[in-house]
């Protein structure tokens, strides 16, 4: 006889053998059946507290600005800062602002991120919305495209107030491309007047320049590390810088 597919043993009736036979047929215990209805609640009265699910969505994005490493959150929502590298970024106006922000916030959140979510339901409104505003600024992608787009026409970004003509980036710029700006900024004559200029006219500025230059680009062994050629070269992207400034100008891609 058999009970279970488990026959009797030892003239017993089996009842220990068909207990661990039968286990694998049991129905789910109460545990795994209710843990559902908990996770399908948990949302359902989400929905009704507002105060609390701004604080939960600021308390993903601040962790993720401010600590190495964050507390566990009970969100399926994940943030990251993109990085930017550029020559002159980190003297730019928007990047000064955003520190100035952040040195700001950081005074007032908690040192420990386990602090952070009692202190966040403590918040107002208003706080958190600030707070939530500066923290999704930093997860902006840098790429450009369609989404990006509608951001910056969202925002009336005006690259103007943001960049400014360098010498740097003139430096890496060709020729044709420096009078088309200068053409744009200040009109052809300007144009013409960079490119025809003469090492006789930039000679009285060279020692000013080579002043200007030497803190950033110390002079080589045995000479000032300075050519006439690149002397003039410099002279040019300085003037173009000079003539550029307060114009408004920007390269194609600000646009």
């Amino acid at each position: 006889m058999t009970f279970c597919g488990v026959p009797k043993v030892n003239g017993t009736d089996g009842a220990s053998e068909r207990g661990r036979f039968c286990h694998c047929f049991r129905r789910p215990g109460h545990r795994f059946v209710l843990a559902p209805h908990r996770r399908s609640c948990s949302p359902a009265r989400l929905a009704q507290e507002p105060h609390v699910a701004l604080a939960s969505i600021v308390h993903v994005l601040v962790q993720t600005v401010f600590y190495d490493e964050g507390d566990e959150t009970a969100l399926a929502i994940n943030a990251s800062i993109p990085s930017l590298h550029a020559e002159g970024i980190e003297d730019s106006a928007a990047t000064k602002r955003l520190m100035q922000h952040r040195g700001i916030w950081a005074t007032d959140i908690p040192e420990q991120p386990e602090a952070l979510w009692d202190w966040l339901l403590a918040c107002d409104a208003d706080t958190l919305c600030a707070l939530l505003t500066y923290c999704v600024a930093c997860t902006v992608k840098p790429e450009r495209g369609t989404p990006a787009d509608r951001l910056a026409a969202a925002v009336s970004l005006d690259m103007k107030e943001c960049w400014q003509p360098t010498v740097s980036y003139f430096g890496r710029v060709p020729k044709p491309l420096v009078l088309e700006a200068v053409t744009e900024g200040k009109g052809s004559a300007a144009a013409d007047n960079i490119a025809t200029l003469k090492k006789g006219e930039m000679a009285a500025n060279t020692r000013r320049r080579k002043e200007r230059l030497s803190s950033s680009w110390p002079a080589r062994a045995g000479h000032d590390g300075w050519s006439s050629r690149w002397v003039n070269l410099f002279d040019g992207w300085y003037k173009t810088v000079e003539l550029l400034s307060g114009t408004g100008w920007l390269p194609a891609i600000l646009r």
